[in-house]
Formats: structure tokens, C-alpha cells, sequence
């Protein structure tokens, strides 16, 4: 396949053809305001918004400069006992100091996009169903209502970075599980180290999942999707997004550490899986012409 131009990616953004629709109960909602702008642009915040993102910023760089003093758990020591697998707070995993091993884990349920460019709709869907705690069968809002209040997929064949942050940030809005003090922004993220504090800040400090863009299966890149790994599903250079859900372990630069996620575009109903943090950077930070590298709705 030759590369192509954003502006004829519609055919593939989030790769795969979806084969189940899923139910979905669209609930009654008045979607956020998301001001001026679009894909590009600056998305408008809140004076109270604009501080939790400032603050959560800070926090991950604490994270990352001293792992551990942020999200709870430590970060060194021998593997975890089996008994330290039993312990949960909040639907958290968290570890504490005499488990050594630090981890975090939502549980969150995948969903199948219903529309071959909905990757970010189905992902918005998902983290949505967590932050109002909906059953595993259960969905707060369609994704076509997602589409077409917040993230505006049929409308540019593709959801951005600007548009995912939109998405989440009104299908959240008043939910159980937000956060006082946690607004989800996007930001192209400089290192894997940084990323992966940001991950630990969002699930162990504020038990929300992170979004992110993924190449998940470039044809100029060795590191592959898990979920995507069978020789069955091709190579490409559009861009998809997914959950994050989990670490286990913090960043030091090997594939030891590792994260998991949900993938909408795999599996008749969505698929879970988890890789190395280090090779779920890479694919991260791989450019390709849906999504700038890097780019994480945190």
C-alpha cells in the first residue's frame, strides 16, 4: 500500500471493517461547550479547567522525576507476591510498599467502533461507560450520539486530538467517577518516560483511563498493536486510538514494564489486551498522517 494523504485516510482510519453493532442506549445529555476552533486550535477551557490541567501536568512530572511519590506503590524491589494480584481500592490495583511492584489497573470494557473511522467515538464510548460506572453490557451514550454531540467523526471522517479531548470531556461531564479536580486535554507528550508518568498519574492518582492515538501497525515501524499482530490483519498507515487501562511497573527503558488497553478494532465486541510500556511508546510516538506523534487525551 502506498502512503497516503490525511485527506484520503477516511477509507482507513481505525483500520478494520466492523462486523457487530453493539446496543447502545443513548442517554439524554447537553453537550459541553467547546468554543471556537477545531483540529489545530487551542480548545477552550475553564479558569477551574485550565488549573486542574496545570496540575495534573505537575503531577506527572513529579511522577516521572520520582516514581512512586505520585501514584501509589513503589517502584523497585522483586516481583510482587501472587497475594499482592488480590488487592484493589476503588476499582484500582494498587500495591502497597510490601508488594514492592508497583501497578494500577480500571476495569473498563471494550467496545466494537460500529463504523470503520470510529475508533476515537468507540474509545470515548468506553471511558465514558467506566466514568459512569455502566454495567459491561451497559452504554451511557451511543457512539453515534457521541459522533455527532462532541466529536463530530461523520462530520470530518476522522476524530483529532482536539475533537477526542471534546468527546471525553462532555460524555464524562457529571459522571460518578470524575474527578472533581481532573479534566481531560491533549498534549503531544516528549518521551516515553513522560508518557508513562502520565499514565500512572491518571489511573493510580485520579482512577481515570488515558486515550491515545496509536500507529497501530506502520509498515516502517518493527513495533506492532498487540491486538494486531495477527498475519491476518494488514499493514497500514492509518492512525487508530485505543484505551489505556493499566500499568505494571514503572518506565526504565526495556520492555519489562507493562501496560494494557482496550482496541475497538479488533474482535466482534472490542478487544482487551496489554504489551511492554516501551513498545506501546513506540507506537505512540510513530507519526503517521492521521495523528501528530505523541498525541495523548490524558
Amino acid at each position: 500500500m502506498n502512503r497516503v494523504t490525511a485527506r484520503s485516510l477516511r477509507s482507513l482510519l481505525c483500520a478494520t471493517a466492523v462486523a457487530v453493532v453493539l446496543t447502545s442506549n443513548a442517554a439524554a445529555a447537553s453537550p459541553v461547550a467547546s468554543g471556537p476552533g477545531g483540529p489545530g486550535g487551542d480548545l477552550p477551557l475553564t479558569t477551574a479547567q485550565r488549573q486542574n490541567v496545570a496540575n495534573k501536568e505537575a503531577l506527572g512530572r513529579q511522577e516521572q522525576a520520582h516514581p512512586g511519590s505520585v501514584a501509589r506503590g513503589t517502584a523497585s524491589g522483586p516481583a510482587q507476591p501472587a497475594a499482592c494480584a488480590q488487592l484493589a481500592v476503588d476499582g484500582t490495583v494498587s500495591h502497597p510498599a510490601a508488594c514492592f511492584q508497583a501497578w494500577g489497573f480500571l476495569y473498563t470494557y471494550p467496545r466494537r467502533q460500529i463504523k470503520s473511522y470510529y475508533c476515537g467515538v468507540a474509545t470515548v464510548q468506553v471511558i465514558s461507560n467506566y466514568s459512569w460506572n455502566m454495567g459491561s453490557n451497559q452504554d451511557r451514550y451511543s457512539q453515534q450520539y457521541i459522533s455527532d454531540a462532541w466529536t463530530k467523526t461523520d462530520a470530518n471522517g476522522q476524530t483529532t486530538a482536539w475533537y477526542e479531548a471534546v468527546g471525553l470531556q462532555g460524555a464524562t461531564a457529571g459522571s460518578p467517577r470524575l474527578p472533581s479536580n481532573f479534566t481531560y486535554y491533549y498534549k503531544r507528550e516528549t518521551s516515553g518516560s513522560a508518557w508513562d508518568a502520565d499514565l500512572r498519574t491518571d489511573i493510580s492518582s485520579f482512577h481515570m483511563p488515558m486515550a491515545t492515538s496509536v500507529a497501530p501497525k506502520d509498515p516502517d515501524s518493527p513495533y506492532v498493536l498487540a491486538s494486531w499482530s495477527s498475519n491476518t490483519i494488514p499493514a497500514q498507515y492509518g492512525g487508530h486510538w485505543i484505551v489505556l487501562n493499566g500499568w505494571d511497573g514503572v518506565w526504565d527503558g526495556t520492555t519489562g514494564p507493562g501496560v494494557s488497553f482496550d482496541d475497538s478494532g479488533v474482535g466482534a465486541y472490542g478487544t482487551a489486551g496489554s504489551q511492554s510500556a516501551y513498545s506501546m511508546w513506540q507506537i505512540i510516538n510513530k507519526a503517521n498522517p492521521n495523528h501528530a506523534a505523541g498525541y495523548v487525551v490524558w
